[in-house]
């Protein structure tokens, strides 16, 4: 869920491109900023994405409804991270994506630093 974090996606989101196999983004509908535009220009190209508009209904009920629309769009999908384009990923050179195929694996494989806006 982003709102009027255009900056932050620039800043953000591409140390976590090769983490991800797919987007889904839900965009608050009182956002001012170019975070569209940012969006497109940090997810690559070749990159399935669904970003759609939504009006915030208090976080548990908006976070629901991103987890709803993933598994619409993204039916077969495995395993969803959660992010926020306040998180800055440490280690990014370190993140292994293919330890989410081990059903043993049950933590994290990385940190965040919540940078907040600034």
């Amino acid at each position: 869920m982003v709102r009027d974090e255009a900056n932050n996606i620039r800043g953000n989101f591409p140390l976590w491109k090769s983490f991800f196999d797919a987007y889904v983004i839900a965009v608050d509908s009182r956002t001012v900023d170019d975070t569209l535009v940012a969006l497109q220009d940090v997810i690559p190209s070749h990159t399935p994405v669904h970003v759609f508009s939504y009006k915030f209904d208090g976080f548990g009920n908006s976070r629901t409804l991103v987890f709803e629309e993933a598994w619409k769009v993204f039916p077969h999908i495995t395993h969803v991270l959660v992010g926020d384009p306040d998180w800055k990923p440490h280690d990014v050179d370190r993140m292994d994506k293919s330890l989410l195929a081990d059903p043993l694996f049950n933590g994290y494989q990385f940190k965040v630093s919540d940078i907040g806006r600034g």
